[in-house]
């Protein structure tokens, strides 16, 4: 079998893995290519267009360090020192035809992080991603409601 060179293997090579530790550097993310990743995840597909993620964005460097704790210890260092971390929830959403709550936050959320994560590929940006965290220690860190659901964390920068 021959592995290509193309778009796909470039976005393969590009995305690292989750929970894979980078050197993101100290320069920060510029604003408009903040708005980039943050339209790219907008226009994600959705259960019924109903767009139920939330996305807080994080620069300050004691908010980045107390979510550090939050994350496994191969990633702490690099959200700690991340320019920009962006955590992502889901809020609850009841499909009205069923009248009950599907778990649309674990699939929809996701969805839009990989927008986020193809958008910060085209931008350049080197990004290190996880859904393996302490809900709990984000949620105390950035006063999220108990009634959303901490989904992922993005750490991104400049290689």
């Amino acid at each position: 079998m021959t592995v290509t060179t193309g778009l796909l293997m470039t976005l393969v090579d590009a995305l690292a893995p989750p929970d894979t530790a980078a050197d993101l550097g100290d320069r920060a993310i510029a604003d408009d290519a903040l708005r980039a990743l943050l339209v790219a995840a907008q226009v994600a597909p959705s259960a019924d267009n109903a767009q139920i993620w939330r996305f807080i964005t994080v620069q300050q460097p004691a908010t980045r360090a107390l979510l550090a704790a939050a994350v496994a210890a191969p990633l702490r260092d690099t959200v700690a020192a991340a320019p920009l971390l962006i955590v992502a929830c889901g809020a609850r959403f009841v499909v009205s035809r069923a009248r009950r709550e599907q778990p649309f936050a674990m699939i929809d959320v996701p969805i839009a992080v990989t927008q986020m994560l193809l958008m910060a590929t085209e931008l350049g940006l080197a990004c290190s991603w996880t859904l393996d965290l302490d809900a709990d220690v984000v949620r105390r860190a950035l006063a999220i409601p108990d009634d959303a659901r901490v989904v992922a964390l993005l750490a991104l920068g400049h290689q």
